[in-house]
């Protein structure tokens, strides 16, 4: 949010509402505004900008009801509201704090071509706001444009150290020394990159297909189909090992792209076409609830690729394995080493994600994942669907699926 300023000296009070001075209706709006009842903030500060619109304050002051309101908006997932108050905001008052979130509403309405014009401009009016430089990294390095992401980045770097800056310097280098030399393949859906070696174009055919497959199951269960393009790389184990820096544990990744292994796709088909659908489930996810937990993310993209759901669970289970309760799960688990670990935390989660499906019903499952999208907590989520916590519906999963 945007600091508010006063800029008046006195102010009468006491006066009818025809009579009311710009001044009484700028105190009346910042009292709204920093109470954070924006609507009425936003009438009243209109109401003082008529009274007096020559006044800078006043007019600064309803562009930050404005950018403050479309802040709210953007949180809410309410993008083309708060496209819509940011572009008010920039006509009172030209910040690039304003620019920059306004890039953010068109990233999350994938116009690219958009939010790199208002970047652009905001660099061209503050050439040295490190800001600016680490949105165009991140926005270049959406767009699959590593070296003017690289360049971005570097110049961030230049203005002061950020370390989620250094570290996705770090990930857009790897994945250039190992892609710079890939080519293109598309589909309506998918935008598919590789070595362009003969044979793997083929490949490419057959990987593509698989996607196809994967965003049809998806998207009829989650009821959701993104209109953008979903780009695709295709490594070897080892250069998706030399990109992505991940443990050896990890079988794909989907981080705004997937990223997909393989080494011999005859041999690999089945295990590449679980994993397209998995990855594939996340890229859907990110769409819908960008913030949902680890675990219910992996659990839902784990369901989606087909395997018995439970069986992995009992037989952990039954050699000892203790699963870790759902509401005390990490919020990440790439930085863990013990295999088993993870082995176990996928399995509950996929289980958990079948068994809650099968009792509750897809459109629970929907409605958990929209609730998500609109920031409630999981535990919100789940008691509008079931009326039963996240503690409470870990204590039915084990009762009926693991102590059967």
């Amino acid at each position: 949010m945007i600091a508010i300023r006063v800029g008046f000296l006195a102010i009468v009070l006491g006066s009818s509402d025809g009579e009311k001075s710009a001044a009484e209706w700028n105190a009346l709006g910042i009292e709204r505004l920093e109470a954070k009842q924006y609507d009425e903030a936003i009438q009243l500060l209109q109401r003082a900008t008529q009274a007096d619109p020559a006044h800078v304050t006043i007019r600064e002051n309803l562009g930050v009801a404005y950018h403050n309101r479309g802040v709210a908006r953007l949180e809410a997932r309410w993008v083309g509201e708060a496209i819509a108050d940011f572009e008010r905001a920039l006509k009172l008052r030209d910040d690039v704090t304003t620019r920059r979130h306004l890039a953010r509403g068109w990233m999350e309405l994938r116009d690219f071509g958009r939010a790199e014009a208002v970047l652009i401009e905001a660099r061209a009016k503050a050439p040295d706001e490190p800001t600016v430089h680490r949105d165009l990294g991140f926005l270049y390095y959406a767009k699959d444009d590593l070296p003017r992401a690289i360049e971005c980045l570097r110049r961030r770097l230049e203005l002061g150290d950020e370390a989620v800056v250094t570290n996705l310097l770090a990930r857009c280098e790897r994945e250039n020394a190992v892609s710079s030399e890939y080519v293109d393949r598309s589909s309506n859906d998918f935008t598919l990159k590789f070595l362009g070696k003969p044979e793997d174009f083929a490949v490419a055919d057959q990987v593509l297909a698989l996607l196809q497959d994967a965003r049809a199951k998806v998207g009829s269960e989650l009821g959701a189909f993104p209109r953008d393009k979903t780009t695709v790389l295709l490594y070897s184990r080892e250069d998706f090992q030399k990109a992505t820096a991940t443990h050896g544990w990890v079988g794909g990744l989907y981080d705004g792209k997937i990223r997909l292994p393989i080494d011999d796709f005859d041999r690999e088909r089945e295990e590449i076409a679980r994993t397209a659908s998995h990855e594939y489930a996340h890229r859907v996810i990110a769409d819908l609830a960008p913030l949902c937990p680890l675990w219910f993310n992996e659990g839902v993209a784990e369901f989606f690729e087909g395997r018995d759901p439970h069986l992995a669970v009992r037989a952990l289970t039954e050699k000892g394995a203790k699963p870790t309760a759902f509401a005390a799960m990490p919020a990440e688990w790439v930085s863990e080493s013990d295999v088993d670990r993870v082995r176990l935390w996928y399995a509950q989660s996929r289980s958990f994600v079948a068994f809650f499906h099968a009792r509750y019903g897809v459109g629970a499952l929907r409605a958990v994942i929209s609730d998500l999208g609109r920031g409630q907590t999981l535990d919100q989520a789940f008691v509008r669907a079931t009326s039963l916590d996240v503690a409470q519906l870990d204590e039915l999963w084990r009762s009926e699926i693991l102590h059967r």
